[in-house]
């Protein structure tokens, strides 16, 4: 059975170090709301936007990548805090 599945890994100034901090989630949802449990210290408050646009990033494989933000009250703009695709898998 094909299902599908939701890849993150959070941004990091090198690529390496965020790729050991993925995560997979079985559903959108569970992916906001760890994102929510990441940043609660920081910003109780906040909205997680996940980008329309797609990227293809040929350097880790994901052809479905998009921008996941963080939108508060205290930002004037949705700040990209990681990125996520989705991931078919047998």
């Amino acid at each position: 059975e094909i299902g599908m599945q939701i890849v993150y890994r959070p941004h990091k100034a090198l690529l390496l170090d965020a790729m050991k901090d993925v995560k997979y989630f079985s559903c959108i949802e569970d992916m906001i709301n760890h994102v929510k449990e990441e940043w609660a210290s920081y910003y109780p408050n906040l909205d997680v936007v996940i980008d329309d646009t797609e990227i293809d990033d040929d350097r880790i494989g994901w052809h479905h990548t998009r921008y996941v933000c963080i939108k508060t009250d205290s930002f004037e703009y949705p700040q990209c805090i990681g990125m996520c695709d989705l991931v078919s898998f047998n």
